[in-house]
């Protein structure tokens, strides 16, 4: 609402608004006081080191993998050449 919306209202309007803001900021506030608590336990669970089969009950499966070293290709083994039937040139 702008200043001449305003002075057109009567003074019981006018009561009636503040006191519809008033309700709005209280309930504002209680939301801004539920919402800082909330940011404040998840903000100290990031502070927390992370559960592990060593530190917790987190079962053995669950913990992270040991970094494996790549396979190397296996060399290819020198055999002897293979023996096969000729093509027949009229099939």
């Amino acid at each position: 609402m702008n200043g001449d919306a305003l002075a057109r209202l009567s003074k019981d309007d006018l009561i009636a608004l503040v006191l519809a803001q008033a309700e709005v900021i209280a309930r504002q506030t209680g939301q801004i006081g539920a919402l800082t608590k909330r940011v404040e336990t998840l903000e100290a669970e990031l502070g927390k080191p992370p559960k592990t089969p060593d530190n917790s009950s987190v079962p053995p499966s669950q913990g992270p993998k040991p970094n494996r070293a790549e396979r190397r290709a296996a060399k290819q083994r020198k055999g002897h050449a293979g023996a096969f039937r000729q093509l027949s040139a009229h099939p």
